[in-house]
C-alpha cells in the first residue's frame, strides 16, 4: 500500500507542479517582464530569456511531466494488481485518469494562468533548475524541435493589439476614458494623413503680399495669429505673417510697408504625409503652421500644430492669441459671407 500511495503521489504532485509552471510561464505578460527588468530583478532577466526561447523550458517541463505520468501510472497499476487483483486494474486506471485530469491539469493550469505574475519568480528559478537537471534530454528535444519546426518565430505585438490593450485597461479601471483615447490616438497618428485634418485652401484666410500694414490693420485686423501671405492666389505663397509682427511694424511707423516684407518663410509638407511625421517636423522646426501641397507642389491648404494636437487629444485647442476657438469653422463662415456679397 505504501508503494501504491508513493506512485500515486508521484503522478499527481509532480504533474501538478509541471502544469502549474507551464501555465505560469506562458501566461505571464511581457509587460510584467518589462516591469521586473525596470526594477533590476535577476528573475526578470532570466524570465525574458525564457520567454524569448520558450522551447527549452517547455521541453524540460514536459519531459518531467511525461516521466511522472508514465512511471506513476505504471506503478499505480502494478500495485493495484498486487493489492486488489488484476480485475481492479482497469477501474483504478480510470479513477487515476480522472484524478490526474482534475488535480494535475485543470486546477494547476487555472492557478498558473490566474496567478502568473505572483508565481513569476518561483517559476523562473524552478524551471531553471529543471533545465539544468534535464539538460541532456532538453538538448535532444530542442534539436528535434528545430529540425521539425525550423527557426522559431519572434513574437510580435501589433499596433492593433496595443490599441486594444488601451481599451481593455480602461474597462478594467486601470485607465480613465480620456487616457485610453489618447493612447489609441497616439498609435493611430502614423496612419492619419495631413489631408484628413488640414484646412483646405478654399477656406484658408490669406493676405495679399502687396497690401500695406496700415491697410490690413485698419480695414479688418486679422483674427488668426499666423496668416499665409500670397500673390494672386494660394498657389503663389510668399510666406507666413505673424500677427504680432504686423502690429509691431505699425507701432514702429512702418504703416506703408507691404506685408510681404514682414512675411517669414513657410515650410511645405505633402498632403499624404502622416501626422506623426508632421508632428516631428513641427517640433524639429519649432513652428506652428505649414503649407500643405499635393504631389505636383500645388497648394492644397494649411495645417497647424493645433490641428495635430486636437487629433491626438480629441479636444479643440485654441492659440492664446486667437480670438476664436474653431478657426477652420470661422474660415468657412467668412468664405460663405464673401460669396454672398459677390452674388
Amino acid at each position: 500500500m505504501i508503494l501504491f500511495i508513493t506512485y500515486l503521489f508521484l503522478a499527481i504532485f509532480v504533474s501538478f507542479l509541471c502544469s502549474l509552471l507551464e501555465a505560469a510561464l506562458l501566461s505571464v505578460p511581457r509587460s510584467h517582464v518589462a516591469l521586473m527588468l525596470e526594477r533590476g530583478s535577476r528573475a526578470g532577466r532570466r524570465l525574458e530569456k525564457m520567454k524569448d526561447d520558450v522551447d527549452q523550458p517547455l521541453a524540460a517541463i514536459l519531459t518531467l511531466n511525461t516521466f511522472a505520468h508514465t512511471l506513476g501510472a505504471a506503478g499505480v497499476g502494478t500495485q493495484a494488481a498486487l493489492i486488489w487483483g488484476e480485475g481492479w486494474v482497469g477501474m483504478v486506471s480510470f479513477m487515476l485518469t480522472i484524478v490526474i485530469l482534475v488535480f494535475s491539469e485543470i486546477i494547476p493550469k487555472t492557478l498558473g494562468a490566474v496567478h502568473a505574475k505572483e508565481l513569476a519568480c518561483f517559476t523562473v528559478w524552478t524551471v531553471q533548475g529543471l533545465v539544468l537537471l534535464l539538460k541532456p534530454l532538453v538538448a535532444v528535444c530542442n534539436w528535434i524541435s528545430k529540425l521539425m519546426g525550423g527557426k522559431q518565430a519572434v513574437p510580435v505585438i501589433s499596433r492593433e493589439e496595443v490599441s486594444s490593450l488601451a481599451w481593455l485597461a480602461h474597462f478594467k479601471g486601470a485607465l480613465e476614458h480620456k487616457e485610453a483615447q489618447v493612447m489609441r490616438n497616439i498609435i493611430a497618428l502614423s496612419s492619419v494623413t495631413v489631408k484628413d485634418v488640414m484646412t483646405p485652401r478654399t477656406v484658408v484666410t490669406t493676405l495679399r503680399g502687396n497690401q500695406t500694414v496700415q491697410e490690413v490693420t485698419e480695414t479688418e485686423p486679422p483674427r488668426f495669429a499666423r496668416i499665409p501671405v500670397v500673390g494672386e492666389s494660394l498657389d503663389d505663397v510668399k510666406g507666413l505673417l505673424h500677427r504680432r509682427d504686423l502690429f509691431k511694424a505699425r507701432s514702429e511707423g512702418r504703416g506703408q510697408a507691404a506685408v510681404s516684407e514682414l512675411a517669414r518663410p513657410i515650410h511645405a509638407v505633402p498632403e499624404l504625409a502622416s501626422l506623426q511625421a508632421v508632428l516631428d517636423e513641427f517640433l524639429k522646426r519649432s513652428e506652428h503652421l505649414f503649407l500643405v501641397v499635393d504631389e505636383y507642389g500645388g497648394a492644397e491648404g494649411i495645417i497647424t500644430l493645433e490641428d495635430v494636437m486636437e487629433t491626438l487629444l480629441g479636444a479643440e485647442i485654441v492659440d492664446e492669441t486667437d480670438s476664436v476657438e474653431d478657426m477652420q469653422e470661422l474660415a468657412r463662415q467668412l468664405l460663405e459671407t464673401k460669396r454672398k456679397k459677390e452674388q
